[in-house]
């Protein structure tokens, strides 16, 4: 079964300080070694990675991965 992923480019540094689009804090984003990222670590489904792929073009925090995943499954509930 393949796993949620976002197209990213080819050749990426493996470990890139990012600044979250969310929160601003400033987090290691190692999208050229996935397996070793933060983000590895979520589980996301089609419609919360949907959710998140309408607000933010780049990548986030774990921090806020986990408070959209949360966010988008209440979001659901209400409509």
């Amino acid at each position: 079964m393949k796993k949620n992923s976002i197209d990213m480019p080819k050749q990426l540094p493996i470990d890139n300080p990012e600044k979250c689009p969310r929160c601003q804090q400033i987090f290691v984003c190692k999208a050229g070694s996935i397996g070793n990222c933060q983000c590895n670590n979520i589980r996301l489904n089609k419609k919360q990675t949907d959710y998140i792929r309408q607000r933010f073009t780049s990548c986030l925090c774990i921090t806020c991965l986990n408070e959209l995943q949360e966010e988008s499954s209440k979001v659901r509930l209400l409509s």
